[in-house]
């Protein structure tokens, strides 16, 4: 039988990846959590904000200032995260219609 494509699940849980996550909601923030550490980047203030999340679970207390090898390192995840998943991978294929299907189009309205 060929190989099935796929990860072994019992090493992905011993070496957990980043989660992202994002929400427009009052502004355009995208985040990052790896292990305890989460970055939130503000990207209309141009802005990145960082908790410990098993220290500071509500987020209250931002670690950005004194942390900022820690900052540097999640904010590349993220840019590299963000460039892989809003870069365009195909092109969008053309569609090419006879008469008939195009007048069956006209014909909806």
């Amino acid at each position: 039988l060929p190989a099935m494509l796929g990860r072994d699940l019992r090493r992905a849980a011993a070496e957990p990846e980043p989660v992202f996550c994002e929400t427009n909601q009052g502004g355009v923030l995208r985040a990052v959590i790896d292990g305890s550490s989460k970055l939130v980047a503000d990207l209309v203030q141009q802005e990145s904000r960082l908790f410990h999340l098993g220290l500071d679970p509500g987020e209250r207390a931002d670690r950005a200032g004194a942390h900022r090898a820690e900052v540097g390192r999640l904010e590349a995840i993220l840019t590299n995260y963000l460039a892989l998943t809003t870069e365009p991978r195909y092109a969008p294929l053309e569609a090419e219609l006879d008469a008939a299907a195009l007048e069956r189009l006209r014909s909806l309205g």
